[in-house]
């Protein structure tokens, strides 16, 4: 294998470059045969073959390659004369294989720490440019800002229902960032989409269980509350604002009682028992009062009948104990 890992790989970076790049231009055509003067040179920047189109087109991908690398100060000089002894045998190397390895690792450190410090200030940049933004927009008329940072503003207002977390909903929006490039649209598709609200963005959540059905509205949203540092490339940079046209048309109620809408005590005010409960006489619900507390505490209680068998009480024994027996049935269903 060869010795220079970092070269074998800009290498191969570089043909792949030379695949996808434009084709060059046809050869041109030979020229007429008129006796050309006797002792002009060949001007430098003719490519008069083919393969003077090859290598000048390599030279130049490999330097669109090393671009970044070349920003740290290197010399490029040094750089064609390190080339150039690679490639001509006779040449004296200035480095022996050892040195180079462990001078290009130490260069693609340096190069390494140098882009994640660009991108950390890139990122630091966005970041008060959003906080700068969301300052001022809070004061202009209608915006709603809420705990978590999200901004809204109605546009048009409804009496619809209010979706929650466990619904589905039908909406119609246009989404673009701060400064005004759009990266999708339902809009343009022509359709609306549906979707649970649970499975968006955070984000969308809040804004959408603060909007009802037929309503519009406006959304900033920060970052955070969005897709944060890994964006969505190529459409969404990482640590993008996005700003969100939002009209929502339906709510598709998945549970139309979910969880989180009910009152926290809801607790039934007569024993539960008494509620399912049927008796066919008046005389029966007289009774279900008084055994109703007894019953409600001998849920599982199968074995009171179980002596009442054993014992064959009398018949009128038998009849007050009846209702107990008709409330024991819903509780062992319970």
């Amino acid at each position: 294998m060869k010795k220079y890992g970092f070269l074998a790989a800009v290498a191969a970076t570089t043909l792949i470059g030379c695949a996808s790049a434009p084709q060059p231009t046809v050869e041109p055509a030979a020229p007429k045969a008129e006796p050309a003067p006797v002792a002009e040179p060949v001007k430098k920047d003719t490519l008069m073959t083919q393969y003077d189109r090859y290598s000048y087109a390599l030279g130049m991908n490999i330097g669109q390659s090393l671009k970044d690398v070349f920003a740290l100060g290197l010399n490029s000089e040094l750089v064609l004369q390190g080339m150039q002894a690679e490639l001509d045998s006779s040449s004296k190397m200035l480095m022996t294989d050892a040195e180079v390895e462990s001078t290009l690792q130490a260069l693609i450190l340096e190069v390494q720490t140098k882009r994640e410090a660009a991108k950390a200030e890139e990122t630091a940049k966005l970041i008060a440019s959003q906080k700068a933004f969301l300052e001022t927009n809070k004061t202009a008329e209608g915006v709603v800002t809420t705990p978590s940072g999200l901004q809204y503003k109605i546009t048009r207002t409804s009496e619809g229902i209010a979706p929650t977390r466990n619904d589905k909903v039908k909406v119609h929006y246009r989404g673009t960032l701060l400064d005004g490039k759009q990266f999708d649209s339902s809009y343009d598709r022509g359709e609306p989409l549906q979707f649970p609200v649970s499975a968006v963005i955070e984000g969308w959540q809040e804004l959408l269980v603060n909007m009802k059905s037929g309503m519009k509205a406006t959304a900033w949203i920060p970052s955070e509350l969005g897709y944060g540092e890994a964006g969505v490339p190529p459409m969404i940079p990482a640590n993008a604002l996005l700003v969100f046209e939002v009209e929502l048309l339906e709510v598709v109620q998945a549970n139309p009682t979910p969880a989180d809408t009910l009152a926290p005590a809801a607790a039934p005010a007569v024993p539960e028992n008494a509620k399912v409960v049927e008796p066919a006489t008046v005389e029966a619900k007289a009774e279900t009062k008084t055994e109703a507390a007894p019953a409600a505490e001998a849920k599982p209680a199968e074995a009171p009948k179980a002596e009442v068998k054993a014992a064959e009480p009398k018949k009128e024994e038998a009849k007050k104990e009846a209702p107990a027996k008709a409330e024991a049935k819903p509780a062992a269903k319970k």
